[in-house]
């Protein structure tokens, strides 16, 4: 179902667009918060008194998953080994 909303800027009314396309011109900066928008044949609001518009919590980013490590494990007793340790016996530990 599309739902129709209408949005206008310095007197001129542009729509109709869907609830989609009326937050992505909140995001991309072409409506503001003070930008008068309708629902149908609703009365004019200001953008920000529609919910879902403008609130942070609507546009919420997910948290970057953290870089994986290796891990790295012995081999004779399957340990997990420091990863910047060296193992003993290593050309790198007698140097």
């Amino acid at each position: 179902m599309t739902v129709d909303w209408y949005y206008r800027i310095m007197g001129v009314v542009s729509g109709p667009v869907d609830f989609s396309r009326l937050r992505t011109l909140a995001l991309d900066g072409e409506i503001e918060r003070d930008t008068f928008v309708r629902h149908g044949d609703g009365e004019w609001v200001t953008a920000d008194q529609v919910s879902g518009v403008f609130h942070i919590e609507d546009f919420q980013v997910p948290e970057p998953q953290a870089a994986e490590r290796p891990v790295h494990r012995c081999p004779h007793c399957g340990s997990i080994l420091d990863a910047n340790a060296v193992p003993p016996g290593d050309a790198l530990a007698s140097a």
